[in-house]
């Protein structure tokens, strides 16, 4: 009886985290055990529905953190999303063209199996929030830390 009181008192932090690592390491295993069975084609696949989950969340989200759809609010939709994830990422350039996001670290790059076909998959859901809160900024990354960078970064344009 004590022993399941106790349960309780676990902080949200640590659930939270434990909680963002399961679901990338069930992401990862998905996606895996889809290349495996279908080929490379699984990934473009995940990603499509990754797109669609994005695009159905990004004005939700800009609405909720209050933030305009231009380039900077685009961005702080972004690190909002990285924070509840668990990943670290900052604003390192901003002009009225341009934003780039350096991330240092998230929950499951270093994790066995994650791999850039992963990370691929999971950007789609980040360019799905941009283009639904304003179809004329273009996400893209321009290094990844699952290919041996030292930081991924991703670039907000204008078209």
């Amino acid at each position: 009886m004590i022993k399941e009181f106790l349960i309780n008192l676990i902080p949200a932090r640590i659930k939270w985290k434990k909680s963002v690592s399961g679901t990338g390491e069930m992401y990862k295993e998905i996606l895996n055990s889809l290349v495996e069975k279908y080929g490379n084609s699984a990934v473009k696949d995940l990603s499509e529905v990754m797109y669609k989950i994005g695009f159905k969340q990004g004005k939700e989200i800009q609405e909720k953190i209050k933030v305009k759809d231009n380039l900077y609010g685009c961005a702080l939709v972004l690190l909002t999303m990285h924070r509840i994830f668990g990943i670290k990422s900052k604003i390192v350039e901003k002009s009225d063209k341009k934003v780039v996001i350096h991330i240092s670290y998230c929950q499951w790059k270093d994790k066995e199996g994650w791999n850039p076909k992963c990370c691929m998959s999971l950007a789609s859901y980040e360019r799905g929030l941009v283009e639904n809160i304003n179809s004329n900024i273009i996400h893209r990354y321009t290094k990844t830390r699952s290919l041996g960078n030292e930081f991924c970064e991703i670039v907000l344009e204008k078209k």
